[in-house]
């Protein structure tokens, strides 16, 4: 069998109150450990969002990247998320059940990066 070849691009965007790592390619065992030194290496404050739109692949080696990515971020007191996830990523965070474990914004919203981290408020009126 041929060895196939992956790559996954990683980009950092910061944005006022957070980091974006845009991830681009293939989230598998041979690039995961790619987002998790990524999250570790980050040193602006702020929450970690996980832009996942261009994720081609991902397998369970990604997934335990993106676990781990996560555990990182709300060890250092940074809130976490993930926005903009692929079919790729839905298809098997939905599969394995996981999807609901992680914050999913719609987009890189300003106004909910800064909600990010804070309790949901409640209307008394």
């Amino acid at each position: 069998m041929p060895h196939r070849e992956t790559s996954l691009s990683l980009t950092l965007r910061p944005i006022e109150g957070a980091t974006v790592l845009l991830l681009d390619g293939e989230v598998d065992v041979a690039t995961a450990e790619h987002l998790t030194d990524a999250v570790r290496d980050l040193t602006a404050p702020g929450a970690v969002v996980i832009d996942m739109s261009g994720v081609s692949f991902m397998d369970s080696s990604g997934v335990r990247a993106l676990l781990d990515a996560e555990e990182l971020a709300t060890g250092a007191g940074r809130p976490f998320a993930i926005v903009n996830p692929s079919r790729a990523v839905v298809r098997l965070l939905d599969l394995i059940d996981l999807r609901a474990r992680f914050v999913e914004l719609p987009g890189l919203d300003e106004r909910a990066i800064a909600r990010l981290g804070r309790p949901p408020t409640t209307d008394t009126d």
